[in-house]
């Protein structure tokens, strides 16, 4: 096994051991007077995890953690989104965004965005791996059925080092909320 497999295995598992401590220590959401047909615009639970498939596939986990109201209705919400990925191609890497997330309206769908950070590692020959760094942003559609989210994002970034340049990855994915 190489050692970007060996991360990544070892990444997915620190993942799914945090995922459940997580999710205890969170509040319950306060009850919010929510507009007709909101509940679709809103996960059953406040941390999903799931995969994504596409450039790069991976194990997903977003986590909400306050929602906005207007007026008294929810309008929209901030979350956080992991991504720990391997685009098979000896390329290992987290990224982690902060998003805001706002609901379309007369739609079940909701669009959001927010900035980020990536993290990596790329083989580069004999069992050496290089350290690749750099800051991305996340923004894609996504609607939530029971306790599952649908979405399809991209994630344009920026490469800071070892060599600067522009990339872009996305998928479409699923999250089941506990």
């Amino acid at each position: 096994m190489s050692k970007i497999a060996k991360i990544f295995v070892m990444a997915c598992t620190a993942l799914l051991l945090v995922i459940p401590a997580t999710a205890q220590t969170m509040s319950a959401p306060d009850e919010l007077a929510v507009a007709p047909d909101y509940d679709q615009h809103e996960p059953e639970g406040r941390v999903g995890i799931g995969g994504q498939v596409g450039d790069p596939s991976g194990i997903t986990v977003k986590v909400y953690r306050r929602n906005i109201e207007r007026d008294g209705i929810l309008k929209a919400a901030k979350a956080y989104s992991f991504l720990v990925a391997w685009d098979l191609d000896d390329f290992f890497y987290v990224n982690a965004h902060a998003l805001h997330e706002h609901a379309l309206e007369d739609s079940p769908l909701n669009y959001y965005l927010g900035p980020g950070l990536i993290v990596g590692f790329k083989e580069s020959g004999s069992n050496n791996a290089e350290v690749v760094a750099g800051i991305s942003g996340d923004f894609g559609v996504n609607f939530f059925t029971e306790r599952f989210e649908v979405f399809l994002g991209l994630t344009p970034w920026f490469r800071v080092f070892p060599d600067p340049g522009l990339h872009l990855s996305g998928g479409i994915g699923l999250r089941f909320y506990p």
